[in-house]
């Protein structure tokens, strides 16, 4: 359909040019008019019928890029242009009927027949070829959401998961190893620990790093401040827990290497507590890939507090340079799959973490807030980080969207995408708000 506006253009122009009965053609369906990368010195109209504009891709495949219908010129790039170049093959899609023009035919043409003619019919078609390319975007939108639902991603998923049983004998040895090795320095240390290594050892494999980076940085200062120490002995023992009143009675030229003892079984089972969470998550992850064509993860009554902590294990290294702050309030639990939340706050942390090491700011921090709101729990995860612009945002939950602005990097491809699956599956909502300073990830999940 024409708008009024473009139905009196279209008049106009064709009854001021398009006068010469000669130049008339006939088509049948399927009739090449213009091959590309040849030269195109006409600029024609749809009197009946439509036409299409192809290209093809570095896979041979043919690609519409344009259609014109009755009322609707084209050929306008190549005729207009200083080279006349053609980019796309234009073939008729059924019987059509076409009229055209020539370049010698506007010699006489002045310049504001020009500017009151053919630059408005420029702008026209441009408008409409935006048009155009949107709507097969969003074509293709709606192609890939029915594919996650189709049966090609179920015969995915059974290909995925003969990959998924072989990574999985690899992470059973792995976490069979973790779990022995663990049991043994425990029973030995039970036996033949003579310097209380034992409680350090076994509450850093029980419980992992508990303390922030924020906290243990105030209480390195506290620990300089009181006792007068390095700053290296300082953060070993904030690390490891040691009350203020145990370190009273310390000689710390004697202590020192008794400390650093302390802090290699503590280390050591950091080590083995952040493999079994790994060692957990990988099985996790290989038993989503083999249910890919399966609807229905077990679910059971979870903490949300437990998801989150392990999801920050996962992404130490990552976020070591990031503060972290943990509002996390009491909240029922829900009916969930643990593993199926961590991939939801890794997703998430993990995009807000780069965007924030993005920029050098002096302090990246990131909040995690936990709250119970009538029927549903309410996480909400919030960066300091450079935001995401708003043409971005409507974007970043959409499979294998990526894109950079201003060097700045933001999406996960399919992270994202995955992550909003995910609550969509539990009947949640996920939103964002952004701007520069603050981005916020709310997600609520239904108490059930």
């Amino acid at each position: 359909m024409i708008s009024k506006l473009n139905q009196q253009l279209f008049n106009r122009i064709k009854t001021k040019y398009f006068f010469n009965q000669k130049k008339s053609i006939h088509l049948k369906k399927g009739d090449l008019i213009i091959e590309s990368n040849t030269k195109n010195y006409r600029l024609f109209v749809v009197n009946q019928g439509h036409v299409a504009g192809y290209i093809i891709n570095e896979s041979k495949e043919r690609i519409e890029v344009f259609r014109a219908v009755e009322n609707m010129f084209f050929g306008i790039q190549s005729f207009f242009s200083n080279n006349n170049l053609v980019y796309a093959s234009v073939i008729a899609l059924e019987d059509c009927k076409i009229s055209y023009i020539e370049k010698d035919d506007l010699i006489n043409v002045t310049k504001d027949d020009y500017e009151n003619d053919f630059m408005p019919l420029i702008s026209y078609e441009l408008s409409m070829r935006q048009k155009f390319s949107r709507n097969i975007m969003q074509e293709k939108e709606a192609v890939i959401k029915k594919l996650y639902q189709s049966d090609k991603f179920i015969a995915l998923g059974q290909m995925a998961a003969g990959l998924a049983h072989e990574l999985n004998s690899a992470i059973g040895v792995i976490d069979g190893n973790v779990n022995w090795l663990s049991k043994e320095i425990v029973n030995y240390l039970h036996i033949h620990d003579s310097k209380s290594m034992h409680s350090f050892f076994y509450k850093a494999l029980m419980y992992g790093q508990i303390l922030s980076s924020k906290e243990i940085r105030e209480r390195k200062e506290l620990l300089m401040l009181e006792f007068g120490i390095s700053s290296k002995l300082a953060k070993i023992l904030s690390k490891i827990e040691i009350s203020s009143d145990q370190l009273k009675a310390t000689d710390f030229e004697k202590g020192e290497a008794k400390f650093n003892e302390y802090y290699k079984f503590w280390q050591l089972g950091i080590a083995l507590h952040d493999l079994k969470i790994a060692s957990n998550h990988s099985t996790h992850i290989l038993n989503s890939i083999k249910q890919l064509s399966v609807t229905g993860q077990s679910r059971y009554h979870v903490h949300l507090s437990e998801s989150i902590n392990e999801a920050i294990t996962l992404l130490k290294n990552l976020i070591g340079k990031v503060t972290i702050q943990l509002k996390i309030n009491d909240t029922p639990k829900i009916m969930a799959n643990n593993g199926e939340l961590v991939q939801v706050w890794l997703n998430i942390i993990k995009n807000a973490c780069e965007s924030m090491l993005s920029e050098n700011e002096s302090e990246h921090i990131l909040i995690i807030a936990t709250n119970h709101i009538d029927n549903y729990v309410q996480i909400k995860i919030s960066d300091n980080g450079p935001g995401i612009p708003s043409e971005i945002r409507e974007h970043i939950f959409q499979p294998n969207y990526t894109t950079k602005k201003e060097g700045l990097s933001f999406g996960l491809g399919l992270g994202l995408s995955i992550a909003q699956g995910i609550v969509n599956s539990y009947n949640g909502e996920i939103d964002i708000q952004s701007k520069q300073g603050e981005t916020t990830f709310s997600i609520k999940l239904p108490i059930t």
